[in-house]
């Protein structure tokens, strides 16, 4: 006579098949990082109306500013572990995103679009050592200075920062050569080749 025990399993407990990716895994694999950057600033020249001029951020004079605030939600693309596709957010509040973008007079519906500072896809092609596509609204390499605050320890001094373009929108794209260029043709052969199409 067969027996029945309670501790057997129903196919409703199953354990997820082996190599299936679960929610825990898709957080475990994605990057979640925030900035928080303010300051008091005072001009001794106490300029009229407390305006700071020949400044891209630090723009008052007298008072508490938030000049940054930012998220940042990554999931690069990881081939070794089969996933080419990758994704990028930035959000960002304060002066510093409205000196970046925003302006009525080139963008549509500014208040709209200003706190979106990055968002772009990446893919992995399978072509040599890998060529890495980038689409999307990313931050403008162009320049010495950027715009995170953390990484600009002279941001307050660079009003040249204002002639540059702070973002692009298009197509980037990054061919890694792979092992053996460099020893084949030189050194400048191994290194990543880059390029920019914009919309």
């Amino acid at each position: 006579m067969p027996v029945t025990t309670a501790g057997a399993a129903s196919p409703d407990h199953a354990q997820p098949p082996q190599g299936a990716k679960t929610t825990a895994d898709f957080f475990r694999e994605t990057t979640f990082s925030f900035t928080l950057e303010g300051y008091y600033g005072y001009n001794f020249n106490r300029p009229a109306g407390r305006i700071n001029l020949l400044r891209a951020y630090d723009v008052t004079s007298n008072s508490f500013s938030l000049n940054q605030a930012g998220l940042i939600i990554e999931r690069a693309p990881n081939p070794t572990a089969g996933r080419r596709f990758g994704a990028r957010v930035d959000l960002q509040y304060g002066q510093a995103t409205e000196t970046l973008q925003g302006s009525g007079a080139n963008e549509p519906r500014p208040q709209t679009y200003r706190p979106i500072f990055q968002a772009y896809g990446t893919y992995v092609v399978p072509i040599g050592g890998g060529l890495t596509v980038d689409f999307g609204k990313w931050a403008s390499a162009l320049g010495f200075e950027n715009n995170y605050t953390k990484d600009q320890m002279n941001y307050s001094r660079s009003y040249s920062y204002n002639f540059l373009p702070f973002y692009h929108f298009g197509v980037s794209r990054e061919l890694h050569r792979g092992p053996g260029w460099g020893e084949l043709l030189g050194d400048e052969w191994g290194k990543p080749e880059r390029g920019l199409q914009r919309l």
